[in-house]
């Protein structure tokens, strides 16, 4: 008995013996953590990283506003068109269906309208262009020359203006009603911006239209301008 309590003792203190002596194995790195981010930003740095964000660039256009109707919008495109700026007509609502009816207005007889019917025909041939002629034979506009119905104000506009070239006074008849306010979109063709001597000079004593400047890519594709 006595010489397994003496082994026992002398097994204990070789255990406690190599454990003293045994290298620790080495423990991994902790990973440094990142700074919490609490959102929180002085007003002096956010200032700072607004003015080094790129500013948007382009040509502005403007919306003007305040027309009294769709006729009335046209002519001032007319203006417009004349000193060179892009255009375009719009609704604010874009669902509105509107339509143009450009004419000649009556003649005092049938055998008068007829023979400006052929001469109007023989000067669209000589000019090349695709316009739809007919004589209009019963109601109000009877004995006019119609030249064609169209979806939107530019092209009666510019039906119109072609026909005119040719020595003619057609006119432009809305059929439907505008309820919603009428725009026109303006882009300037020589600069980036419609300056204040352009717009007066366009507008002349007019008061009631309102312009807003805007990036001409947030309001129309450059193809709908004429």
């Amino acid at each position: 008995m006595r010489y397994i309590a003496i082994c026992l003792l002398l097994a204990n203190l070789g255990y406690f013996g190599w454990n003293q002596y045994q290298t620790p194995a080495a423990e991994p790195l902790a990973q440094p953590r990142p700074l919490l981010n609490t959102g929180l930003t002085l007003i002096s740095e956010y200032d700072e990283q607004i003015a080094q964000l790129p500013q948007p660039t382009g040509r502005l256009c403007s919306v003007v506003s305040g027309f009294v109707s769709a006729e009335d919008a046209g002519q001032f495109i007319t203006r417009a068109q004349a000193r060179d700026f892009g255009t375009y007509l719009n609704f604010a609502d874009p669902n509105q269906l509107l339509q143009y009816r450009v004419y000649l207005a009556p003649t005092p007889s049938r055998e008068i309208a007829n023979l400006t019917l052929e001469d109007l025909s023989e000067r669209l041939i000589g000019a090349d262009l695709d316009i739809e002629t007919y004589l209009i034979t019963r109601g109000e506009l009877e004995n006019a020359i119609a030249l064609g119905v169209y979806g939107s104000a530019t092209e009666a506009i510019e039906v119109r203006n072609q026909v005119r070239d040719l020595g003619y006074g057609p006119e432009i008849e809305q059929i439907g009603e505008a309820l919603d306010e009428i725009q026109v979109w303006l882009r300037p063709t020589g600069s980036d911006s419609i300056n204040q001597p352009e717009w007066l000079d366009l507008t002349g004593e007019r008061t009631d239209l309102t312009r807003t400047e805007i990036l001409c890519q947030t309001i129309a594709q450059a193809s709908q301008f004429q």
